[in-house]
């Protein structure tokens, strides 16, 4: 018998009147929560019914969502002795068993794969055309590796997606250093500077170092948000983390959502103008929704599965380019960051690449969709491409970049992330216009020649529960 809002009821009775009833709960009772939680579910409404039936309000969801996924690292599912994939080159698979299967990386996030995951993923890859794929200046294909990690491993990684991050240790078992830094340089995505009006703009603010400095020279500058408004961003944004600086703000936040209304605020003011629009407040992913939705048919109607929240949505009306995902904690090795930026954030770029190429397959080599990975105050920018083969490759710097934190290093590090959002606005603003004076006319027939494979669904996915939402939402909040 379920007895989870007995529990909580229990809890709200014995601390009454606790200004942090709720987070000392989540934090009291981390293991308990997460041990009836399900990532499939939409928590947030079962949980907010136990609270609500509680007397307790105003949820940080974030913490809740922390305490399952270190519920479940240290609570990593019983591995049975089973079967092990077949050898490159097989075409079905059948069990082996071994008395002491040799040790696999492993990410206890990410769901668990079973035997008819490996038979999927094979079929997949046979469906491929092998004189398409990317071979190296030594003689290793990618293609290759990535499955024979693809079959190696126990639970999901972004190779079964055929997506590729250099960044990645594992591959360290699979290429060489030398073959690794061949697949970087592969047209490679360059480094863009700022324009010369932001450098010399920002470059005013060199050599101080107090805040009533900075301020002194911020008011000395008008400039026309019409005639420009690009400029105009870059000093809306010095004001905007002046003022985080000024008042402390960025040592005061509590939840995610206020780390994105004020301290990342900026990335959402960078898309005011242009022709990209930015969707907030976890927007369900339309290519997310069609990538879980692309086996529906008529002979067998199963019900609409509902996509990817994400926290920012870089979109037009038609297609969508990137996205941004969130997290409070200022530590770029804990889980849920780990989780985002290795296979949430890889995985919603490749469903938006995929969605793009099947419109304009000409432009496979051009396409790029850009994502934003927030950890606090740390940022790491990623650009996704496919320069050769199957593969999409994830683009990032070594480490990530951090939001000023004084008024010593303010220009050091507003330098570098406003390069990086006005960079990941202007790839995204490219491929557009580049698609928006690409004529591919479909031809009739659907059985096309694969430029891409959509992202992998493993066995284990569930849909999540549909439920009410707003007349001005146009897509159902997804688990």
């Amino acid at each position: 018998m379920d007895n989870t809002e007995e529990v909580v009821e229990q809890y709200v009775l014995d601390t009454t009147n606790h200004p942090l009833t709720l987070e000392k709960f989540i934090k009291d009772n981390r293991e308990f929560i997460a041990s009836k939680m399900n990532p499939s579910e939409d928590f947030q409404t079962i949980w907010n019914g136990h609270f609500t039936k509680a007397k307790s309000t105003n949820v940080d969801w974030d913490i809740l969502k922390v305490a399952y996924f270190e519920y479940i690292s240290n609570h990593p599912p019983v591995q049975q002795l089973s079967s092990h994939p077949t050898p490159i080159g097989a075409t079905s698979i059948e069990p082996v068993t071994t008395s002491t299967p040799t040790p696999t990386p492993t990410n206890n996030t990410t769901p668990t794969l079973k035997d008819d995951d490996y038979q999927k993923f094979n079929a997949m890859f046979e469906t491929l055309d092998h004189t398409k794929f990317w071979p190296l200046s030594t003689g290793t294909v990618v293609e290759q590796k990535i499955k024979e990690l693809a079959m190696k491993l126990k639970n999901e990684h972004p190779c079964h997606s055929m997506i590729l991050d250099t960044s990645d240790p594992v591959w360290l078992d699979y290429f060489t250093k030398e073959e690794l830094h061949e697949i970087e340089d592969e047209k490679k995505v360059p480094i863009s500077k700022l324009p010369d009006n932001m450098t010399n703009y920002l470059d005013n603010y060199k050599n101080l170092k107090s805040l009533r400095s900075l301020w002194d020279e911020y008011k000395k500058h008008n400039i026309d948000p019409i005639d420009d408004s690009e400029l105009y961003w870059v000093h809306s944004s010095v004001r905007n983390v002046l003022e985080i600086l000024t008042y402390n703000l960025h040592k005061t936040y509590k939840t995610e959502a206020d780390l994105m209304k004020r301290v990342w605020s900026i990335i959402d003011c960078c898309f005011d103008y242009g022709d990209l629009d930015v969707i907030s407040g976890e927007y369900v992913s339309k290519a997310s929704s069609n990538r879980i939705n692309i086996d529906r048919s008529l002979a067998a109607m199963s019900r609409r599965k509902i996509g990817t929240k994400i926290d920012l949505l870089f979109t037009t009306e038609d297609l969508e380019f990137g996205t941004v995902e969130a997290g409070k904690m200022s530590d770029v090795n804990n889980t849920k960051t780990i989780f985002e930026a290795g296979i949430k954030l890889p995985k919603n770029l490749k469903d938006m690449q995929y969605e793009i190429v099947q419109e304009y397959p000409s432009q496979l080599r051009m396409i790029k969709t850009c994502g934003i990975v927030i950890s606090g105050l740390n940022m790491l920018p990623i650009v996704m491409d496919c320069p050769r083969g199957y593969v999409s490759r994830v683009n990032r710097p070594p480490r990530y970049y951090h939001y000023p934190s004084t008024a010593t290093d303010f220009l050091l590090k507003m330098k570098t992330i406003i390069r990086a959002i006005y960079y990941t606005k202007k790839t995204m603003t490219d491929v557009f216009e580049l698609l928006s004076n690409t004529d591919d006319i479909s031809e009739n027939g659907s059985q096309r020649s694969i430029k891409l494979l959509p992202t992998f669904i493993t066995t284990t996915t569930k849909s999540g529960k549909k439920r009410k939402t707003s007349s001005t939402t146009s897509e159902p909040t997804p688990t």
